[in-house]
């Protein structure tokens, strides 16, 4: 199916609310001020609504858009008193972005390793492939794309086992013979990931692996003809208005498909946007209704019990009560938060290297940083929206 032709609006303010006759008391006045005063809540019901940034960000007080400005600031002091690793926050509310930070050095122009928020950018671009017809299906084996023997079982691992983590591939993500050979760019990746043995049948078995992302950009290059660095700026990153990026490669030039993507923070914002849009931009359907559900859904019967848990290239997140939020999630800290019932984005980048760009964090300190993260996010930015 064709996506849809057509145009966005620009920003524009929802109606003004109304405003029962008659003069209220003083006290009501007085009691209403000091409400507001106190929980930094606007003194009106009226909101702006940005629309999406067709030409450029809109910046908005926090309480322009219905956010407790006094608590997004608690929020902005918390990371520079305790969290010396953060280096940008965005809150975006409305299309508006209500709050933004960077710290240590960073500013709006920094392009950040998002590392496997990579992943998030990969299968959305399978989707994509899928809708244009490039790409069958899911259920399309990975030995219709890549060189495989067709006596080789792993022939058989489907793309939706990639995109589920679920290949069966025995690919061990802390181990440096697997991730650190990969980020070493020297090497045949996709004849080493499929020169793996086992671990399980495709389907059985989930294993968080930058390896099952990897061989999903292989396919994407044998299927659409030109790199997945070169599809994701046609059909992604320019639609989005992303006019900078850089994605590193493998030795056979095959852009890594679960990391070493750089992107702006304000443009991970803009992916999140489309996310909270349902895959639409600008009146465009970039990406399917029902891909976007298919990538968010997660696998777990019963996921309200994790913080975080596992879809399909993206993370199902629950913090608190509050509503579920969608996730593409990233090493040290590189996260953008999709909320739709409070129509809300946020994106933090982190410190990832002790030295960069190839000596990383150790795995405690990174597991210590996204908690830190997880809970500023539960104890400030999400209660700024009630």
């Amino acid at each position: 199916m064709r996506p849809l032709a057509g145009r966005g609006h620009g920003p524009s303010k929802q109606g003004s609310s109304s405003i029962a006759r008659g003069r209220p008391s003083r006290w009501v006045v007085l009691i209403f001020g000091l409400f507001c005063l106190f929980t930094g809540r606007p003194a009106t019901a009226q909101e702006v609504d940005c629309g999406q940034p067709l030409d450029g960000w809109i910046t908005v007080a926090p309480e322009e858009v219905g956010l407790n400005h006094a608590l997004l600031a608690t929020a902005g002091d918390r990371v520079s008193e305790s969290m010396p690793f953060l280096r940008s926050l965005i809150v975006v509310r409305h299309g508006c972005i209500a709050y933004e930070g960077y710290f240590g050095g960073a500013d709006e122009a920094t392009p950040f390793n998002v590392f496997s928020v990579t992943k998030s950018v990969t299968g959305t671009l399978i989707g994509i492939a899928i809708e244009e017809g490039l790409i069958d299906s899911v259920y399309d084996p990975i030995g219709d794309y890549l060189p495989i023997d067709a006596g080789d079982r792993r022939a058989q691992i489907t793309l939706g086992n990639l995109l589920k983590m679920l290949s069966g591939i025995d690919w061990d993500e802390s181990n440096a013979r697997d991730i650190l050979g990969m980020l070493q760019g020297e090497r045949d990746e996709v004849a080493t990931i499929l020169g793996l043995p086992l671990a399980g049948r495709p389907g059985t078995i989930w294993n968080y692996s930058t390896a099952d992302s990897h061989l999903l950009s292989a396919v994407l290059t044998a299927a659409t003809g030109v790199s997945t660095d070169e599809y994701a700026h046609s059909r992604l990153f320019e639609p989005l208005g992303i006019d900078e990026s850089e994605w590193q490669t493998d030795a056979q030039g095959i852009p890594f498909g679960g990391t070493q993507l750089y992107l702006r923070a304000r443009d991970m914002a803009r992916f999140g946007l489309l996310y909270l849009h349902d895959g639409q931009w600008d009146g465009v359907q970039i990406v399917p209704p029902r891909w976007i559900d298919l990538l968010t859904t997660p696998q777990l019967a019963d996921p309200s019990v994790y913080e975080m848990s596992y879809a399909a290239h993206w993370w199902h997140v629950l913090l608190g009560e509050f509503p579920p939020m969608h996730a593409a999630s990233g090493y040290g800290g590189q996260l953008i938060f999709v909320a739709p019932d409070l129509d809300m984005v946020i994106v933090t980048t982190a410190n990832g290297y002790v030295e960069p760009p190839d000596r990383y964090i150790s795995g405690a300190q990174e597991a210590a940083q996204r908690e830190a993260i997880l809970h500023l996010v539960r104890t400030a930015i999400l209660p700024a929206s009630q």
